[in-house]
């Protein structure tokens, strides 16, 4: 399984990505902006900033975006100037345009989409057109420029064309790119939430994907043209819902089904989703559930999640979106199911998987597990246990520092000076209190914080967080702050007793109370003592006063706005209550959770206060508010406040009126202390939070993380250092325990008193027979063998497997008993004999079963070969590893392949090699045995230092451990050295079919059968498509039947496409002579087996090859080159004996996408690109292991497809299945003179280091994918004279590259009714160089 991320936002705005083979959080890699949530992909995120804009983040991958530009330059000729674009006819095309002339192109029109591409070069003169080399300077002739072209100028061509190419490089990878909004104004409607999906909506180009965003006044926007090779998209397009309708969140799904949210709680469905109409065509509604309001949907491909407000986690039912382009009941659903738990987040993964984000204060993270098919809703939540990545290192700078910035805003702009110093005291007393930071004296005895050594801080990161505590106020400020309060409180009771008719306006008393307040709180928070109890201030300041602090006033940074001092301000303070404390540690909101989010949702720089206007700091489900009122007017100076405060003299009523501004105040600074003392326990539980390695998470996405229900990620264990520790040493000490027993004296009595015991009871008859002796082991079972003579059917029968003892090895055989006409009859072959035991299609399409066929020498020259059909696929699997097993018993042969091993992939993935006998001089291609060992693969490469690479069926990329078990073989001894799980997918395709008629019209009535199942697994009728059965029970299916819009030929809306009969030329538009249509279903479908393979994530590739040479180069490395699925040729570095993955990939640009690749002798690296023509890479060497160009060798008459090139020879294969030589090779001269046929009806071909040729010929009598061997190569004749033909059973990949030792067959076996003759003669083209010379052979397979 390839590696995908869990992406993950924290309240810092900062993202996680969490891989499903890993076990801790990682920071996003070049992460410079604050998002608010994150949609993401496999391949990309889409996310929404703070600043509501968009942004992509596309992961960096070997292989580059790049994109080629082209267009056309067109001249016409005249007898004056010659040839010229000025001078066009009225119908031609323009002097710049596309391919078929249909717009006009000239260079200056081709822009760069955004500052995130860049040019590779200037333009120039592509000389390879269609596969074919072009004329001088890069033109093409022809008659008239809607006619064929071609290289050479003649005496009527009267038009030429010339192709110019360049190519755009996007390079904004591994980092946020900005995406312009539909508006000119970024801000006039920003977005306030995002989803993305549509990556598995049929018919779309390659990476569709569809991004749908909402913005603050409930509108949907859909950005279009997203690609694999335009990730930003080009446009904006708004999709209208009914004017007094408002969206709030939205989410897609794979298949592109869209869901939202609307202002009410209710959800509102995209309907009509197709691949015509990738944006749906109407909206549908659907009421919430038990009349709740829906919070939150997320949609994935057969499931519906919704969160109400509540917290509640419902599923909807009947969600199939497979369907629901042509049911809208299946993308509604049928009815809620309210499932256990409660959430404020869910979001469901590519292939349902569900993940949840808690709905208490921890925010803890969730995994749906149990989630299948037949059941989408799953079974429990699990808690996802993992922590971020490498603490020590990223807490200083991530977690801290950001915490650090974050508050500064708000202490620094939301009150008022003494409260400053108080927040910054506590702030550090949070911060000591969470064991991160320590505090200490300095050299003059001042009181300073650092960063705890004991948590890995480096000499950096305490620079940096130094910085971050002294950037809020320097402990020197603090108590300076802390000695003017408490002079100004002293001054204020005075004046306040001598003069109690005075009052304080209540506009200006929020000073005041604020600073006497700054009092009794710092009796709670102080940073030198943990006591909360106070009697008075003036002791608790004796109490609580460090020594050797200086006092010193900071003007600068606490100065007022005319400049004044701070400590010429003068205060009139009201007498508070002695018990006010009491009181406040009472209603005192502390948090006990670890996760505290901080939300500060208004920015009042440049706004009017208001006595309403609160800061807002949540903890868990508390909040906490710093009310406006009570430190807004702490920035104003003394002088301002005396301007505007006024004091009046009051008559007989101002008692009641002092009474009532005390009581007002009194309670104003109790909230004070309440929102203070709960916002450093709350900054306290965050650090500690924190500490212990967890994230407090404000959004999740599970839409590119895929996860098997069968095999989790190790996401629910954590192992820490010091588990590790004690294990290392309960392991180290149970092997000195082990080491004392071993040389204990007890225990070497006891072996010496057996061994005198062995010696007179056993050793002394050793020379006697044995009473009774065991000759041999029988496996029997009844199962089906298929009549290999007329008539051809299933016939009952008892097998049976008899292996001798050691002496009697030869005597193994297996037999197949069965009765014929009443008759009892058996087929006996020798185990010794024996060479393939290999799992094949049944032989009959009417009764498909379970059937392997053993192969002997005698049947592969007869090609016919037992067969015999279980009644279970374990059943054959048992019985095929018990034959190969005892085959191997009975041949002496074991372990892992050699270097020289030939290896091969049957249609079934299943993966074989053929062990070269050593001393062999005379060797026969039908008695070559076969051994299989575990994996699923569709493609083996090897090398003679015996490094092996394979591909799986969805291209994904495995590498040889080593090992020889797996798969059916669990029972080796030994074999489960190396063994890994493994996993691959494939699509299963099928056909509908229907026949016209007047009556009815299309109808599957009259026809055989109304689905054709056809892949390469099995073939047959089927009525139904629930007939298609899986290949074996290892396989699953991931998703349902669904049309298949992209055949060759296009298909109508349907994805019907129609012809005159059966078969016939298929298009997508009716036509009255049409009586016929059919369209295709695909479904895919996900393998488990076990094997000797270890993935090498994350490039999937088409094709890979292996240098050749059995000599290293360099430091030990081996040239490896692939191609991508996209077509891009990469080289790999690194590469070694001791280290076969290598280390990195490095991308080769061609200007043609390639479709085969080959490493030859002295690094000759030959390619085929995907218009047929071949190409040599030039000068690759150890020093320059990825060349410097390409050189184009064009093809013989029909385009090649496949290339092998061995020490010296090259070998193709065309789309034709025909067999082509490259004569005249050499160091001087290596992209030889030119192509020589060699035969027809081949399948692949393989060429070893000392030019040995063998290839799988198509079909050979009844049997596909025959192993073929070329016989009678030599310099002379290096095409060789005949084939010797081996075993056959639907192989489709074969490699020889690592064999070294050249088997010479003494005589060739050539089967003339198996491969006949072709006596046909073709032109000989008798061109000097990149000429074809067609030779008939006598033995060419047809």
């Amino acid at each position: 399984m390839s590696t995908s991320y869990l992406w993950g936002v924290d309240i810092f705005g900062k993202v996680f990505l969490l891989p499903n083979n890993g076990q801790h959080w990682e920071e996003l890699k070049g992460q410079q902006l604050e998002m608010k949530k994150v949609s993401a992909v496999e391949r990309c995120a889409w996310g929404l900033g703070c600043d509501h804009q968009l942004y992509v983040y596309v992961h960096s991958t070997d292989v580059p975006i790049r994109v080629q530009v082209k267009t056309f330059e067109n001249q016409r000729w005249n007898p004056v100037d010659g040839f010229t674009s000025r001078k066009l006819l009225f119908k031609d095309r323009w002097g710049w345009s596309n391919e078929d002339g249909s717009e006009q192109c000239p260079k200056s029109s081709y822009t760069l989409p955004s500052d995130n591409w860049s040019y590779e070069s200037d333009w120039y003169v592509d000389e390879n057109i269609g596969g074919k080399p072009t004329g001088k300077g890069g033109w093409q002739y022809a008659v008239n420029f809607q006619t064929h072209y071609h290289p050479e100028k003649k005496w009527n061509s009267c038009v030429r064309r010339r192709k110019w190419i360049r190519y755009k490089r996007y390079h904004a990878l591994n980092t946020w790119a900005k995406i312009p909004g539909p508006f000119i104004d970024a801000l006039q409607e920003p977005f306030i939430d995002i989803a993305v999906g549509g990556t598995d909506l049929r018919g779309q180009a390659d990476g569709y994907l569809t991004v749908w965003t909402v913005s603050v006044l409930g509108r949907v926007f859909v950005r279009e043209g997203i690609n694999s090779i335009c990730p930003e998209g080009t446009s904006w397009q708004e999709v209208p819902i009914d004017p007094d309708k408002e969206v709030v969140q939205i989410s897609v799904g794979p298949q592109g089904s869209v869901w939202g949210v609307l202002l009410d709680g209710m959800a509102i469905v995209r309907c009509g989703v197709s691949t015509d109409h990738p944006l749906g065509q109407y909206w549908m509604y659907v009421c919430p559930p038990e009349d709740r309001q829906i919070m939150s949907v997320s949609v994935g491909t057969k499931a519906v999640w919704a969160v109400t407000r509540e917290g509640k986690v419902w599923f909807r039912k009947g969600i199939n979106f497979f369907k629901a382009p042509t049911d809208n009941f299946a993308a509604l659903g049928v009815s809620w199911i309210e499932m256990v738990g409660s959430m404020s987040l869910v979001s469901v993964g590519p292939s349902d998987q569900v993940y949840a984000l808690g709905n208490d204060d921890n925010k803890t993270v969730y995994l749906r597990t149990g989630v299948t098919a037949s059941e989408p809703y799953g079974k429990t939540w699990k808690v996802i246990d993992c922590k971020e990545r490498d603490l020590s290192a990223a807490l200083p700078h991530s977690s801290a520092a950001s915490l650090a910035s974050l508050l500064h805003s708000i202490s620094m702009s939301e009150i008022n000076d003494s409260q400053q110093a108080e927040f910054t005291q506590g702030l550090i007393q949070s911060l000591s209190s969470s064991q991160l930071y320590t505090q200490g004296d300095d050299d003059n005895g001042n009181t300073k914080v650092t960063p705890n050594p004991s948590y890995g801080h480096d000499d950096t990161s305490s620079d940096i967080t130094e910085k971050t505590v002294k950037f809020f106020m320097s402990l020197e400020e603090v108590v300076d702050a802390k000695h003017k309060v408490s002079v100004d409180a002293t001054r204020s009771r005075q004046r306040s007793s001598s003069d109690s008719a005075e009052v304080i306006n209540p506009r200006h008393r929020s000073r005041s109370s604020s600073q006497t307040e700054f009092k009794s709180y710092w009796d709670r928070t102080s940073v030198f003592s943990d006591s909360d109890d106070s009697d008075d201030f003036s002791s608790s300041q004796d109490r609580q006063q460090p020594k050797n602090i200086v006092f010193q006033e900071n003007n600068d940074l606490h100065s007022s706005s005319n400049g004044e001092s701070n400590s010429q301000k003068d205060f009139k303070v009201t007498d508070l209550d002695r018990n006010r404390h009491d009181y406040s540690s009472q209603s005192s909101i502390s948090s006990e959770y670890s996760d505290t989010i901080i939300d500060f949702v208004n920015d009042y720089e440049g706004s009017e206060v208001k006595g309403e206007d609160k800061v807002k700091v949540h903890s868990g489900m508390d909040i906490v508010s710093f009310k406006k009122g009570a430190c807004a007017d702490s920035e104003k100076t003394l002088t301002q406040s005396e301007k505007d405060s006024e004091v009046y003299r009051l008559d007989q009523g101002s008692s009641d009126l002092d009474v009532e501004n005390r009581v007002c105040e009194q309670s104003k600074s109790e909230e004070l202390s309440v929102c203070m003392n709960s916002f450093h326990h709350s900054l306290r539980d965050l650090c500690q939070h924190y500490n212990r390695g967890n994230i407090a998470w404000v959004s999740i996405s599970g839409g590119g993380c895929v996860v098997n229900h069968e095999l989790l990620p190790q996401w629910f264990t954590q192992s820490n250092s010091t588990s590790n520790i004690n294990t290392l040493t309960g392991r180290s000490l149970s092997a000195i325990y082990r080491r004392k027993i071993a040389d204990g004296e007890w225990r070497l009595s006891i072996q010496r008193q057996l061994q005198k015991r062995q010696l007179q009871e056993v050793d002394s008859f050793k020379n006697y027979e044995h009473a009774i002796e065991l000759t041999s082991w029988v496996k029997r079972g009844r199962m089906l063998w298929w009549r290999e003579h007329r008539p051809h059917k299933w016939l009952d029968c008892n097998i049976e497997l008899e292996q001798g003892s050691e002496r009697k090895l030869d005597n193994s055989t297996f037999s197949v008993f069965y009765s014929h006409h009443g008759k009892q009859k058996h087929i006996q072959l020798v185990l010794n004999e024996i060479t393939c035991v290999l799992n094949v299609t049944s032989p009959d399409s009417r009764q498909s079963k379970p059937t392997f066929a053993v192969t002997t020498a005698k049947r592969t020259a007869r090609r016919t070969p037992l067969m015999i059909g279980a009644n279970s696929y374990e059943e054959m699997e048992d019985w095929i590893s018990a034959i190969s097993m005892s085959c191997c018993d009975v041949r002496g042969l074991g372990g892992p392949p050699t270097n020289q091993a030939v290896w091969a992939t049957t249609c079934h993935g299943d993966v074989f090699f053929h062990e070269p006998l050593p001393n062999t001089d005379t060797t026969q291609c039908n008695n070559l045995y076969w051994r299989q060992i575990g994996g699923h693969m569709c493609f083996i490469e090897c090398s003679p230092v015996g490094i092996v690479w394979g591909l799986g069926s969805d291209h994904t990329v495995w590498v040889y451990t080593g090992g020889y078990g797996g798969g059916p073989f669990k029972g080796l001894a030994g074999s489960a050295t190396g063994i890994h799980k493994q996993t691959d997918c494939k699509e299963l395709t099928m056909y509908q079919t229907q026949r016209w008629n007047p009556i009815q019209g299309f109808t599957d009535r009259g026809l055989l059968g109304e689905m054709f199942f056809k892949n390469k697994v099995s073939s047959g009728l089927h009525d139904d498509s629930h007939q298609v059965k899986l290949p074996s029970p290892h396989w699953q299916w991931m998703n349902d039947w669904t049309v298949d819009y992209t055949l060759d030929g296009g298909t109508d809306q349907e994805g019907w496409q129609y012809a005159n009969d059966f078969p016939g030329w298929y298009h997508k538009d009716k036509k009255w002579k049409d009586y016929v249509r059919r369209r295709r279903w695909v479904r895919k479908c996900k393998l488990l087996t076990t094997g000797p393979w270890l993935e090498l994530p994350p490039l999937s590739l088409i094709d890979v090859s292996l240098q050749v040479e059995e000599n290293e180069y360099g430091d030990g490395q081996i040239a490896l080159w692939a191609i991508a699925t996209n077509g891009d040729v990469v080289t790999r570095e690194g590469v070694t004996k001791q280290n076969p993955q290598g280390k990195n990939w490095i991308h080769v640009p061609s200007d043609q996408p390639f479709q085969s690749i080959s490493v030859g002798g002295n690094y000759r690296v030959w390619g085929i690109a995907n218009d047929g023509s071949a190409y040599l890479r030039n000068s690759v060497n150890p020093k320059n292991i990825a060349g410097d160009c390409w050189f184009h060798v064009p093809p013989p008459y029909s385009s090649l497809r496949q290339v092998s090139a061995g020490g010296s020879a090259v070998y193709a294969v065309d789309v034709n299945n025909g067999l082509w030589y490259r004569k005249d090779i050499t160091l001087t001269f290596p992209e030889g003179t030119r192509w020589i046929h060699v035969c027809n009806n081949i399948q692949k071909v393989s060429v070893g280091p000392k030019d040995q040729v063998w290839v799988l010929a198509e079909k050979v009598g009844h049997s596909h994918g025959v192993v073929c061997q070329r016989l009678g190569i030599t310099a002379e004749k290096p095409t060789g004279e005949s084939w010797d033909l081996g075993i056959g059973g639907g192989l489709t990949h074969i490699c020889i590259r690592g064999l070294t030792c050249k088997e010479e067959n003494a005589e060739a076996i050539i089967q003339d009714e198996m491969a006949p003759s072709i006596q046909r003669k073709l032109p000989e083209i008798t061109s000097n160089i990149d000429s074809v010379v067609v030779t008939p052979t006598e033995d060419a397979l047809c």
